[in-house]
């Protein structure tokens, strides 16, 4: 607000000024100066045609100039000391500001000796915004940051500010923006501030993340709003995804998981570690948004991003949002697959898988096998005409082998021929199968080449003696063994025993025969 004073003489009284509103003569002279600390500020003001100028540092009637402008000369303390200037002829410079500077300066123009105008100007020295710390005690002064649920307050502070900030807390919630009951506290030490603001985190009784701000404002001009944002989450509260079918991706596919096609308030995406915990991967409130974990993006849609997928990547993942009517969350089980260049299974002993033969007996061992490959499949070997069931495959063993981050699969299972089945052909073609999740259904056949029964009938061979088991078959054939070990000991027990007799019986009739011939003698 600008005032014209203009003198006019009153008798014996001397002379008052009288004083009214102007408008567009000085349109140059501010009523508000903002100056940064430590910086020189100019109050740029505009008075035409003045014979004299005084600028004073106070609006009382009792201050002092501290510099004038009088027929083109200076004069002043703010002179002789170097502290104010006057440019232009009008304009007032303050060197060096500190937060001493800080008042309402008047200027007292004097046009004529009748004509005296009077302008007020509010200094506002402010601190650098790059020497403000604004900060959380949970997220230190990143913009924004995701932690769990704690029992201490969310505390926000600003400090080494000038003139003193404004710090508010705000809850996002389905019904919108509301500011948190909360209790602000300040500091001074002579230049700067320091401003806290701390508040209670509640959460929604079915709710699993809620958003808190703190926002910082400072009426100067060029201090823009700031603000932290923390998203707090209550772990304790889970989400069902046991049920959840998985979706397959190839070995370093690009993959894109969608949230939700709403405009969400906030979202956080988690990937399960264990059986009960889930890590943060990242999340996203307006315009800020955190990648916590390395390898992944979220896309402008909320949607995460998995670039190059590997095999560490696979598992469970769950985006938690908010669309404004309430928190939801959407799960996707993301599987890995990985399959050597050939998919088809192989047989040990066969080189070449097109055309195979073993010379089959009545019973024995055939291996299937696969190698490199992701997640972990069960190969299995068929008689291909089940009709037939001329071959029977029983006792499969199944041995995995990580390696690196592939796997090496083989199954043996032990093969019988079943003599009660009238075969005609004397060759039998097997199959080992392989399914896989993406690619289907892969088989490589063998054939078993098995005795001519006719054959064996016509040279009056015996019937094979059917194999009900070859461990029951082991076990009888061992039992046949111990048999006739223990018959061979019992005889020769019995040889022995009969020769030593012997020889005790020819001894005695040696010693009596000896007896007699030395009678004789005497």
């Amino acid at each position: 607000m600008y005032l014209i004073c203009c003198s006019q003489a009153n008798g014996a009284h001397g002379t008052t000024l009288l004083c009214g509103g102007f408008g567009t003569l000085w349109p140059n002279c501010p009523s508000t100066v903002y100056i940064q600390h430590g910086s020189d500020g100019l109050i740029k003001c505009y008075f035409p045609q003045s014979q004299r100028i005084f600028w004073y540092d106070s609006t009382s009637r009792n201050a002092r100039p501290i510099i004038s402008l009088e027929g083109g000369r200076k004069a002043g303390p703010g002179v002789s000391d170097g502290k104010y200037d006057i440019i232009n002829n009008d304009s007032l410079l303050i060197r060096n500001t500190t937060f001493n500077d800080e008042r309402t300066y008047r200027a007292i123009v004097i046009v004529s000796n009748t004509s005296t105008f009077t302008a007020d100007q509010t200094v506002v020295i402010y601190a650098n915004s790059q020497t403000a710390v604004l900060s959380i005690n949970v997220c230190g002064e990143d913009s924004s940051c995701i932690v769990t649920k704690m029992s201490t307050p969310l505390v926000c502070r600003e400090s080494k500010t000038g003139p003193h900030t404004l710090l508010t807390w705000t809850r996002i919630t389905s019904g919108g923006t509301r500011l948190a009951e909360a209790t602000r506290y300040m500091s001074f030490d002579g230049s700067l501030y320091d401003t806290y603001i701390s508040t209670n985190v509640t959460f929604y009784l079915t709710h699993r993340v809620v958003v808190y701000i703190c926002t910082s404002t400072i009426n100067i001009p060029s201090k823009p709003v700031r603000q932290i944002v923390v998203m707090v989450e209550d772990e304790d509260k889970g989400f069902a995804t046991s049920a959840l079918l998985p979706t397959y991706y190839r070995e370093y596919d690009d993959v894109k998981l969608l949230c939700t096609n709403n405009n969400p308030l906030y979202l956080v995406w988690k990937r399960k570690d264990n059986v009960t915990n889930y890590e943060t991967i990242g999340y996203y409130y307006g315009s800020k948004s955190g990648e916590l974990k390395p390898g992944y993006k979220l896309g402008k849609d909320g949607s995460l991003l998995i670039k190059s997928l590997t095999y560490q990547q696979e598992g469970e993942y769950v985006c938690i949002f908010n669309t404004g009517t309430g928190e939801e969350y959407k799960p996707h089980r993301v599987k890995y697959v990985s399959t050597p260049p050939n998919p088809a299974p192989g047989i040990i002993g066969c080189s070449n898988t097109s055309n195979c033969k073993f010379n089959a007996t009545t019973g024995g061992y055939l291996t299937c096998y696969i190698e490199g490959v992701r997640p972990i499949v069960h190969p299995k070997l068929i008689e291909v005409d089940h009709t037939l069931s001329v071959v029977t495959f029983r006792q499969p063993q199944l041995i995995v082998r990580s390696v690196g981050s592939l796997f090496n699969i083989y199954v043996t299972s032990y093969y019988s021929v079943n003599p009660d089945k009238d075969w005609q052909s004397s060759d039998i073609k097997v199959a080992c199968i392989i399914t896989y999740e993406t690619l289907g259904q892969f088989k490589t056949f063998v054939t078993l080449h098995l005795p001519n029964k006719t054959d064996n009938k016509e040279k009056g061979l015996t019937k094979h003696i059917p194999l009900t088991d070859n461990t029951d078959t082991a076990e009888s054939s061992a039992d046949i063994w111990n048999i006739l070990v223990f018959t061979s000991i019992v005889v020769l027990i019995v040889i022995t025993i009969v020769a030593k007799a012997s020889s005790f019986r020819n001894k005695q009739q040696r010693d009596k025969a000896r007896v007699a011939g030395e009678k004789m003698e005497s």
